[in-house]
């Protein structure tokens, strides 16, 4: 059963990433060509396959920083900024008097909307680290290693997908430009409801104590569902997080907190 559970966590991954590659593609092809109302609109969408699966890249060294990393990040730890992100600027392009995701630093300080040939240079660069992730996730050091992390790595995949939500999300700093990070939120608790739905028979065999436990968590999980449907969905689009009140954010922050714990 262990196993199964393992084996079906992979074909999960391998799904999302499978279906990331050309969702990239087309974001890409719209971004290099300068259809950028295309690449707008497709932007979340495609982010979602990523950021379900997330733990995953974040566990191979400086690849998610090459596919996710925001600004502050990449000129804190003095890496080049490329990825995601780096296209979401060119996609929103701030105002003159706009400040980044730090609070602090202008935003067109040592940045400037990049030039078609820069944009073939980014594009193609998040084309082949998102192929690494694909090459990665179909390979024997990947099926090795979820087998070593076993059931544990899968509920740690679960609970980092929350933290996911808790550090970056709810601040709105992820998305800082496009105003996307509602997409980014449902996805990471797709991702990591999934995770939970393939060990929660562990916890109920344990009986009472394990069947309370599952019963609280997917009460959690529910509620967390329910906050979040009130201002939109991953089919239908979600409002930019500009729109959401002090209150939606304190909702948001104690239903994480509450279904993280246990």
């Amino acid at each position: 059963q262990k196993q199964q559970a393992v084996d079906l966590y992979a074909a999960f991954v391998k799904d999302q990433v499978g279906q990331l590659v050309p969702a990239v593609e087309d974001l890409v092809a719209a971004y290099e060509a300068g259809d950028d109302d295309t690449a707008r609109s497709l932007f979340p969408l495609t982010r979602a396959f990523y950021e379900r699966i997330e733990p995953i890249a974040e566990a191979l060294g400086d690849l998610d920083p090459r596919i996710d990393y925001r600004e502050v990040d990449a000129v804190a730890e003095g890496l080049d900024w490329t990825g995601f992100h780096r296209i979401e600027k060119d996609l929103w392009v701030p105002a003159q008097d706009a400040l980044n995701a730090d609070g602090e630093t202008p935003a067109w300080q040592d940045w400037a909307p990049s030039t078609t040939e820069e944009r073939a240079d980014f594009g193609d660069l998040l084309l082949a680290d998102v192929q690494e992730l694909y090459d990665y996730v179909h390979s024997d050091d990947f099926t090795e290693t979820l087998d070593d992390q076993g059931i544990g790595g899968i509920s740690n995949g679960a609970i980092a997908l929350l933290d996911e939500v808790a550090t970056g999300k709810i601040s709105g700093e992820e998305d800082w430009w496009s105003g996307t990070d509602l997409y980014d939120f449902a996805a990471n608790v797709e991702g990591s409801k999934m995770a939970f739905s393939l060990v929660q028979d562990f916890a109920e065999a344990q009986g009472d104590d394990g069947a309370a436990l599952v019963a609280e968590i997917e009460s959690g999980y529910a509620a967390l569902e329910e906050s979040l449907a009130a201002h939109g969905s991953l089919t239908d689009g979600f409002v930019g997080y500009s729109e959401l009140t002090d209150a939606d954010k304190r909702e948001f922050t104690d239903l994480i907190n509450a279904l993280a714990e246990p």
